[in-house]
C-alpha cells in the first residue's frame, strides 16, 4: 500500500508506521551480548600475546589501562579515544584489574622483577659521560 507523507512524496509505510520506523538498526553480535548502531566491537580480555592480561587482538594489557586511567588519571573516555578502543574496553580493562587482585600483584611483581633483573643493561645519561 502506498501512502501519500507530507512532504508529497510516496511512501510504503505502513497504516500506523512512521518513516522513522522503517529505518534498519544495524546490530553486531558479539560474545552473546548485543549492541547497536556504529560502535566499535568490544574486545574481550585475554592472555595470547603477552604473559598477561591483554584486550583480544590488540597489545594493551589491563595493567596499561589501570595505570592510565587511575595513576595519570585520565578519563576512560580520553584513553579510548587515544588508542582507537571502545569505552566499554576500557571499563572492562579495569574490572578485570579489581575483579583478579592476586593475577594483577603476580604480575606487577614479575614486572618489577624483570626491571631489577635487566637493570644492568641499560644505560643513563651518567653512565654515558663516564
Amino acid at each position: 500500500m502506498y501512502a501519500r507523507n507530507t512532504t508529497g512524496r510516496e511512501s510504503t509505510s505502513r497504516p500506523g508506521e512512521s518513516e522513522v520506523d522503517r529505518i534498519p538498526v544495524q546490530t553486531f553480535k558479539y560474545d552473546g551480548g548485543v549492541a547497536c548502531g556504529m560502535s566499535q566491537v568490544t574486545r574481550r580480555i585475554v592472555q595470547e600475546l603477552h604473559d598477561e592480561p591483554h584486550l583480544e587482538g590488540r597489545r594493551i594489557t589491563v595493567q596499561f589501562l589501570k595505570e592510565q586511567v587511575e595513576e595519570r588519571e585520565l578519563s576512560p573516555r580520553t584513553v579510548a579515544d587515544r588508542h582507537d578502543l571502545d569505552v566499554a574496553d576500557v571499563y572492562r580493562a579495569l574490572t578485570y584489574y579489581h575483579d583478579h587482585p592476586e593475577e594483577m600483584r603476580t604480575i606487577e611483581r614479575q614486572r618489577k622483577s624483570a626491571i631489577e633483573e635487566h637493570d644492568h643493561l641499560t644505560t643513563d645519561p651518567d653512565d654515558v659521560r663516564d
